[in-house]
């Protein structure tokens, strides 16, 4: 990411609830194809569904701020069944198109793979639509690979776009030596 001292990466609460909306918003709008949910529909959500996305158990957000300004998002998604908590989801990825190609995106990814290896995940899964090539090499330079490809999984109008599923084996951190 870069250094300037006047961005930083941090879990969201509460506090940060309009400025969430807001980019939230701004990639449904700015990136129709790359995401399952639109703009039109979340528009129109009450203030408490976007209260239950910040305060929900096994999902955290993680955003980028340059000074107190919101510019980049990604959200990590625990599986609380017990069989299945190994394994974990990244979704919602973006970054204010003004500060892409600077390592925010990167950094975001990483934020999020740390947390989620200190919580016991194994396998961290993502899609990708398969368009998005800059995303997808993003991805696949971080150590995520293609595991399948989801044909037809969005429509936009009458458009269908296929994503590619990605995942990522983690080694889990320890505190003791074996």
């Amino acid at each position: 990411m870069d250094d300037r001292k006047s961005l930083y990466i941090k879990k969201l609460s509460l506090k940060d609830i309009n400025q969430y909306k807001k980019i939230r918003l701004e990639l449904l709008e700015n990136e129709p194809n790359s995401f399952g949910s639109s703009f039109i529909e979340e528009a129109k959500f009450e203030e408490l569904m976007w209260v239950n996305r910040l305060v929900k158990n096994h999902v955290t957000t993680f955003g980028c701020f340059e000074k107190e300004v919101l510019i980049g998002v990604i959200v990590a998604v625990m599986n609380p069944r017990k069989k299945l908590k190994h394994v974990a989801t990244l979704n919602s990825m973006y970054v204010k198109e003004n500060y892409r190609k600077k390592g925010i995106a990167k950094s975001l990814i990483e934020t999020a793979t740390d947390y989620l290896n200190k919580e016991g995940v194994e396998i961290i899964k993502l899609s990708v639509v398969t368009e998005n090539l800059k995303a997808y090499n993003l991805y696949k330079s971080l150590g995520f690979e293609v595991y399948g490809e989801d044909k037809k999984s969005i429509k936009v109008g009458n458009t269908y776009i296929n994503q590619y599923l990605m995942a990522k084996n983690i080694q889990i951190k320890r505190d003791t030596y074996e």
